[in-house]
């Protein structure tokens, strides 16, 4: 299986969504916001929710998260569900990309 991003503990780590409508078009996303989130659906097991980033023209549909060493540390290590989530200039909420990744565990140092 295909993971959207594959990753270990105490990695700084960036992940990149570009979001299109359903005629594959680039969504406009001016005045809107964007989070990250992880989880597991079929525990109900979910992460915080991380902020994530608006690409430098909102226009283009493009969105990242930076997930810093810190962040990705207190992840377990094993797939998880993620979702970008964007709040558009109106309020509305909408989830934008739903996939899976993937946490690996860190070997400790000699």
């Amino acid at each position: 299986m295909a993971h959207d991003a594959t990753f270990y503990q105490g990695e700084k780590v960036v992940i990149n969504v570009n979001v299109v409508d359903q005629d594959g078009v680039a969504k406009d996303l001016t005045g809107g916001s964007v989070a990250w989130r992880y989880g597991e659906q079929v525990s109900e097991q979910f992460g915080a929710a991380i902020a994530g980033a608006l690409g430098g023209d909102p226009t283009t549909g493009a969105i990242s998260v930076t997930l810093s060493a810190v962040n990705t540390a207190a992840i377990p290590a094993k797939q998880w569900d993620h979702q970008f989530i964007v709040t558009d200039s109106d309020g509305d909420i909408q989830v934008v990309r739903d996939g899976t990744i993937l946490v690996k565990k860190m070997l400790p140092a000699s």
